[in-house]
């Protein structure tokens, strides 16, 4: 069951156990008590000083007898070793240690700050890289799950990656294994990550067919697939569905060059569309196609990798489909979020820090 603390609004924990007492540390102190019964609510909370937590405990745990106690690391650790040893009196079957991080205000900061490569930028380049049998060299690749991940699958699927340095990676996908993207890993490898669903434009251009399982990743209000689908049935791919293992196959023997106009403009769908027209036959135009930064570093890359590509930076993009692409080396660009989070970090405590590259 998924256990949450309402004193803190956090994401919740998993726990196999039939009631938790948690004890948060916010602006108040408290124990919570939640019950697996038909419900992750709140059965009850008493506010507490922190002077008082080991009497408190032992009294509310002899009154709701919980199987486990959730702790929240902002105590000292003599209040910590002073609850542990009341939670013993009570004998709680299991005691979970929550850390949190603690951050104390009031001083100015001052200092050089690099912020690392944009995700959505690095997750498109990356997946462009599956469109040539040549190296393909990326800088400023951010160390975060996301990213990994993709790496991670690139590997599973033949692509030879050498890290060069600690935000510097080589890609050759010269040798792809095909079967791999039909494989149950890879089900389970794309369902765990949202940005694989790029991948379907570059190995259907490459390759002719491509698989994908629905993909996961944050549950952001409307995140539809609709827009990849409809823009690549435009160049002529065929779109099949495996309803129990909600598995999408595609497949066609040439993409031909089309006018597509987006539903939406998806940055990740324009992204998919752009990657799969760049090697279909003929001239392609995408109208609505998403203009932000991430894009317009795609189609940078992809023309050093020798694609047509006119419009950048507007919403209709014209592509000259080619034969082939080449390698080519770029650098991914600062992730503006952090940027604007070290900005206004800035000005709130009217700090001097300078952001690099």
């Amino acid at each position: 069951m998924c256990i949450r603390d309402s004193s803190s609004g956090g994401a919740g924990i998993q726990a196999d156990i039939k009631t938790v007492t948690s004890l948060g540390s916010y602006a108040m102190t408290a124990i919570t008590a939640i019950t697996s019964q038909n419900t992750t609510g709140v059965k009850s909370i008493i506010p507490i000083n922190s002077k008082e937590i080991s009497n408190q405990i032992e009294f509310t745990a002899r009154d709701i007898k919980p199987d486990a106690v959730k702790i929240g690391m902002l105590h000292s650790k003599e209040v910590i070793n002073s609850v542990i040893k009341s939670l013993k009196k009570i004998k709680a079957k299991k005691i979970i240690l929550d850390p949190v991080m603690v951050a104390k205000g009031g001083k100015k900061l001052i200092g050089e700050v690099r912020p690392q490569g944009a995700k959505n930028e690095a997750l498109q380049i990356i997946c462009a890289t599956l469109l040539t049998p040549e190296k393909v060299i990326i800088n400023n690749i951010p160390d975060i799950i996301d990213i990994n991940k993709l790496i991670s699958l690139l590997i599973s699927l033949g692509v030879k990656v050498e890290k060069l340095n600690s935000n510097k990676y080589s890609f050759k996908a010269d040798n792809i294994d095909l079967d791999y993207l039909k494989s149950e890993q890879f089900k389970i490898d794309g369902k765990s990550l949202r940005g694989s669903i790029m991948i379907v434009g570059p190995v259907l251009a490459r390759f002719g067919k491509a698989y994908i399982p629905r993909p996961g990743g944050d549950k952001i209000g409307r995140r539809r697939l609709d827009t990849h689908f409809e823009g690549l049935i435009k160049l002529g791919a065929k779109f099949s569905y495996n309803k129990e293992d909600y598995f999408y196959g595609v497949e066609s023997k040439k993409l031909k060059g089309a006018y597509i106009l987006l539903d939406e403009a998806s940055v990740t769908g324009t992204a998919n569309v752009l990657m799969a027209s760049v090697l279909a036959e003929g001239k392609t135009t995408i109208y609505n196609a998403a203009c932000e930064p991430y894009i317009q570093q795609l189609c940078k890359l992809l023309s050093s990798m020798g694609a047509k590509i006119s419009g950048e930076g507007s919403n209709l993009l014209t592509i000259e489909g080619v034969s082939s692409l080449g390698g080519a080396e770029h650098s991914v660009l600062p992730d503006m979020i952090e940027i604007g989070s070290w900005i206004g970090l800035a000005a709130m405590t009217k700090s001097n820090i300078r952001i690099k590259d």
